[in-house]
């Protein structure tokens, strides 16, 4: 019954460390996600509303806090998030953590971040803007438009298409130091 009408969860200040691996997934109504500070982990499919490709979900705000170093394979998956914000403290990002969000337009990809997984963003066909955040610490190669790195569009992005117009690497975003 709750997976076809609750529209907004917010998860408690304490308790545990990590969102459970499909603790949301099949709902199919979620609109808004408020994590607090405090957790670590987003598990493994835990928002997206079904593995088809064309199980697109009503999810488009997330507030992921600083705290979280993990994002689960697949757990934002078919999703209807159209921006994402990622803290500084995330590590990795899952296999197909974003994959099919088709009103994902941008995404801030912090300096932190050590370890994008195959297909993160396969078929965000919306996807134009790509910011990635480097600093001299920044331990991850994000792939450029002309190719040059260890990853390719096609291993992050899929085959699926949907390549971002622009990928942006620089300390500041929007004006803001990230």
């Amino acid at each position: 019954v709750f997976a076809n009408t609750l529209q907004t969860i917010k998860f408690p200040k304490v308790g545990p460390t990590e969102i459970p691996a499909n603790c949301m997934a099949n709902y199919q109504a979620l609109v808004n996600v408020i994590i607090p500070e405090g957790y670590k982990k987003i598990g493994n499919v835990a928002f997206c509303p079904g593995l088809q490709e064309n199980d697109i979900g009503t999810l488009k705000l997330i507030q992921i806090p600083e705290g979280i170093e993990n994002i689960g394979n697949s757990a934002f998956k078919n999703s209807g998030i159209q921006s994402v914000r990622l803290p500084n403290s995330l590590l990795t990002i899952g296999e197909q953590a974003f994959a099919n969000c088709n009103y994902l337009t941008s995404i801030t990809i912090p300096a932190n971040v050590t370890n994008i997984n195959s297909q993160a963003f396969n078929n965000c066909h919306n996807l134009k803007d790509v910011y990635v955040v480097e600093t001299d610490k920044s331990n991850v190669t994000i792939p450029n438009l002309n190719g040059n790195s260890p990853f390719s569009l096609l291993g992050l992005f899929g085959s699926g298409g949907g390549y971002p117009q622009n990928v942006t690497r620089n300390t500041t975003v929007n004006g803001e130091d990230y």
